[in-house]
């Protein structure tokens, strides 16, 4: 179980979350959302390290996590340019032998003989994914994986989130978007604010984008519908 107990975190002056707690199972799937800049790329860097934690601790199975057991996938991941897709994904080899990066790009077809450099950012984003299955972590974090792939990419990416998982991987997918983690998440816990953070299982899944829609949502709408009412009746007078 990956544990976060109590943690604050702050950058300079402002303050992203105060005494925060949560749990993640073993084995499972579990969405971040919340709107931009509420605090879910922090919440993955300071699970990485890449953040200080003011108070509180981090902990999987009871002992603090620790880079060996984690991989992270940033919104952007950086490469080096001038080497190739299957350089790159030789690389993970020295951490795990008995990873086959061939195989499993059959997954996403990638030209692995091509420099980086000459990649689109899906393809880089699928790339960095395979990485991420070769360093083979107990712990993923995936920033936005959703972001730069295409239709049928999303769905072989989170059907393999889902048998990542019943290998024993515990595994955070954040988005901006909830729609598409019902499908995939065991848990979704949302962000508002610094201690603004609900929990959600799956059997509150069927309603849960009607829950979360933002305060002030209706107004917008009833906006929306006048003055698209407005533009029809100015076309129509127009004519």
């Amino acid at each position: 179980m990956l544990d976060i107990r109590d943690i604050s975190v702050s950058y300079g002056t402002h303050r992203i979350f105060t005494n925060l707690s949560a749990t993640f199972a073993k084995g499972a799937v579990h969405g971040i959302v919340g709107s931009n800049g509420a605090g879910k790329t922090t919440l993955l860097r300071t699970l990485a390290g890449m953040i200080p934690v003011q108070s509180g601790t981090i902990t999987l199975d009871g002992e603090p996590l620790t880079t060996k057991e984690y991989a992270l996938l940033e919104i952007e991941p950086f490469f080096y340019p001038r080497i190739t897709g299957s350089e790159y994904l030789r690389l993970f080899q020295f951490k795990n032998l008995n990873f086959n990066g061939e195989a499993w790009n059959r997954l996403f077809a990638l030209p692995l003989e091509d420099e980086i450099a000459t990649y689109s950012a899906g393809m880089k984003k699928k790339l960095a994914l395979l990485g991420i299955i070769g360093v083979k972590p107990r712990v993923m974090l995936l920033d936005e994986p959703l972001n730069s792939l295409d239709f049928d990419t999303s769905y072989v990416l989170m059907d393999t989130l889902r048998l990542l998982a019943t290998h024993g991987i515990t595994i955070l997918i954040s988005s901006h978007i909830v729609e598409p983690l019902i499908s995939v998440c065991d848990t979704i816990t949302w962000i508002a604010g610094e201690q603004d953070i609900r929990h959600f299982c799956s059997s509150e899944f069927p309603t849960l984008a009607a829950r979360l829609r933002p305060q002030g949502h209706e107004a917008q709408i009833a906006l929306v519908k006048r003055l698209l009412s407005d533009s029809s009746h100015e076309e129509s007078e127009a004519r």
